[in-house]
Parts: structure tokens; C-alpha cells; sequence
């Protein structure tokens, strides 16, 4: 990870994405329901009257929407196992709590933890849930949150939680280094 950048490609597409959903947003209110219709092939009213209010993502996803936070504090945001932010992008920022952001964080998440070494504290408040399987079979499944099971009549996945919190006895906030 290179601190100093300013922004990768992953966060470029993301905000391209982000600009273009609020185009469609912008256009529900504005276009006929033919018009639009037309223009995005799918129904006016799934879009009508609705904004941008928070944002979530995970591992890469995560990274994404912790930049959406940075950038626009009005905005709640929840990461699970978020990649690193490049720091340029924040440190110099007014905003330094970032109450906005939250970021959980799977104890058993091998590609998480792994960065932590190298990681400069990360925007928002960190939380660790004790979750996952401590073991390389489970490296996936620990990282995305879920199991994958392919029913190949379909060919589709359909997504089995690993773990739900039941509680907050389940979580644990990690305390800021002083």
C-alpha cells in the first residue's frame, strides 16, 4: 500500500458507480416514467423520492466506503474486514474522529489482521467481533462474513451467514493507542 496516493482504481470506480446511482436518483424525480423507462430499462419508482444516506462494504468494498466517509461525514458508514485506505487521503483532513465510521473487524479474518502491522490507524471506530474459523479451510468464509453453497440446477450461490451476533457480548471495541 502506498500512503501517499490520493486515490486508486478501485476508489475511482467506486465514486464513478456512486455518481452515476445518483444520476438515476436525480432522474426519478425528474424524468417522465416512459422517459426513464427508456433510459435505464428499469421502473421510476424504485428510484423516486429515495437518496443516499449511508453506504457499507467489505474487504476492497470496505476500503470504498470508508472513503465515502472520509469525504462526506454526513454520510453513516459500516465497513466488515476493510482493506487499508491509503492515509494520504485523510490525514490532513479537519475532520479526525470520524464518528461516521464504523469497522468491524472478524478475529479470525487472516487477510484483515495480516494488515494491521503495516496500517496507520484506519478512520472511524474499531470494532472486533469474535467470529470466523481459525483455519485455512475457512479463510474465505472468515473473510467474506459467509459460506457459499452452489446449487448447480440454478447455477446459482446462495449465501449461509457463518456467524450472527447475537448479542454485543459477541463484539469487542478495540481501545485507541495512546
Amino acid at each position: 500500500m502506498d500512503n501517499e496516493k490520493t486515490t486508486t482504481p478501485l476508489l475511482e470506480q467506486n465514486n464513478k458507480f456512486l455518481e452515476l446511482y445518483k444520476k438515476k436518483l436525480d432522474d426519478a424525480n425528474k424524468l417522465s416514467n416512459s422517459n426513464f423507462y427508456r433510459k435505464y430499462g428499469e421502473k421510476v419508482a424504485k428510484y423516486k423520492n429515495k437518496e443516499v444516506v449511508s453506504e457499507d462494504g467489505n474487504s476492497q468494498g470496505g476500503a470504498s466506503a470508508i472513503h465515502q466517509g472520509v469525504e462526506h461525514p454526513e454520510k453513516h458508514i459500516v465497513s466488515t474486514n476493510p482493506a487499508m485506505l491509503p492515509e494520504a487521503i485523510w490525514r490532513n483532513l479537519k475532520q479526525s474522529n470520524f464518528e461516521n465510521i464504523i469497522n468491524f473487524h472478524s478475529t479470525n479474518d487472516v487477510l484483515s489482521w495480516l494488515q494491521d502491522p503495516f496500517a496507520k490507524e484506519m478512520p472511524g471506530k474499531r470494532i472486533n467481533i469474535r467470529d470466523g474459523v481459525p483455519t485455512l479451510n475457512g479463510l474465505i468464509d472468515s473473510h467474506l462474513g459467509f459460506k457459499r453453497e452452489f446449487n448447480s440446477k440454478t447455477n446459482e450461490y446462495k449465501d449461509i451467514p457463518v456467524h450472527k451476533i447475537e448479542s454485543v457480548k459477541d463484539t469487542e471495541i478495540k481501545t485507541e493507542k495512546k
